[in-house]
């Protein structure tokens, strides 16, 4: 009767264990399941300009001037199905009688992205983990000087889907900011504001 117990005892142990490593792997599973579900950004991606660019700053599409510069976004169409590569072009041109200095500093440290969601959220890309610190202190910070009438068209082009979830079909708003305290060129120069519609895929 003895061992028959042993052998009872082991069995439920045995049992037991095994329900316990099932519910963790099954607890495991579907928190691996929910976090790739998750949207994440990867804003590390640049595109070509496209070949058909208005680069005269009189028609209305350009943002406001701040010490001799304006700035342009613009994207190749206005709706976009959900899913699909939504990718921004950026330009910054001198409308000064001087030399300006800007500074490329890999975007991010000098260059905020902020987007008006459907629902009427605000969401910057500084919000999303993307280091924004105009005056701080930067690893890249190379001078970049605009001669008068010219344009910096070295800027990336980024899909910004990637950067902010644009699942949701609607009307999105999208604005960059240019800020810097470097010397030469310094403020806040703000591109126009551009307005895309996200649809669901008929």
């Amino acid at each position: 009767m003895g061992q028959k117990r042993k052998k009872c005892i082991l069995i439920k142990k045995g049992v037991v264990l095994f329900l316990i490593l099932f519910f963790i792997l099954i607890s495991t599973t579907n928190s691996v399941l929910a976090k790739s579900s998750e949207f994440s950004h990867q804003p590390f991606e640049n595109y070509a300009h496209s070949s058909e660019i208005d680069k005269t700053h009189t028609d209305g599409t350009w943002g406001q001037s701040s010490n001799g510069l304006i700035a342009k976004i613009w994207s190749e169409k206005e709706e976009f199905i959900v899913g699909e590569p939504i990718v921004v072009h950026y330009i910054v041109k001198n409308i000064a009688d001087k030399d300006i200095m800007t500074w490329h500093s890999g975007f991010w440290p000098n260059h905020l992205l902020v987007v008006m969601l459907p629902d009427g959220k605000k969401v910057t890309s500084q919000d999303l983990g993307l280091r924004f610190d105009p005056g701080g202190i930067r690893e890249k910070n190379v001078p970049w000087p605009i001669r008068p009438g010219n344009m910096d068209d070295a800027q990336p082009s980024y899909d910004i889907s990637r950067i902010f979830d644009m699942s949701s079909s609607g009307g999105y708003s999208v604005q960059y900011l240019y800020e810097e305290y470097q010397g030469d060129w310094e403020g806040k120069l703000y591109s126009n504001i551009l307005h895309i519609r996200v649809k669901e895929k008929q």
